[in-house]
């Protein structure tokens, strides 16, 4: 299954995660539904690629999901980036869950997140401004 640039997520203030997607007459389908979270789901990501969907919760969790499948990845060899309130932005290991980098450069709470379809960047962002982090070489440069 190809998802388009039709694809939508939800999760409005529950626990639940719903992966839309529009179809030929107009209206949407939902293609997935995901209860992995115990609490508040509050950020969704899709992929560049439009493959994969990473959630956050309130309850200090994330996962990573095939949009294909629908499954929880656990046994592939990716990254996802988390950041928070405290100014940290951590790059997780998906297949053991285990932060393997780590960068501090704002000033304030990170509030969006993007990595460079090739992954060798990640553009983070707050209300100092932009940190675009070159991952081959763990620097970064800012844009206020």
């Amino acid at each position: 299954m190809i998802f388009s640039l039709t694809l939508y997520d939800s999760c409005m203030m529950s626990q639940t995660v719903r992966v839309w997607q529009g179809n030929e007459d107009g209206g949407y389908n939902c293609q997935h539904i995901w209860r992995d979270h115990t609490a508040e789901v509050q950020a969704i990501t899709i992929h560049a690629t439009n493959n994969y969907c990473a959630t956050a919760s309130l309850d200090n969790t994330w996962c990573f999901y095939d949009l294909s499948s629908g499954l929880c990845l656990t046994q592939v060899s990716l990254s996802v980036c988390t950041g928070n309130s405290e100014v940290i932005v951590k790059i997780w290991d998906v297949k053991t869950q285990s932060n393997v980098a780590r960068f501090e450069g704002h000033t304030g709470a990170v509030t969006a997140i993007s990595f460079s379809e090739n992954g060798y960047f990640l553009a983070t962002a707050a209300h100092d401004g932009v940190e675009l982090w070159d991952l081959r070489k763990y620097v970064s440069r800012t844009y206020n």
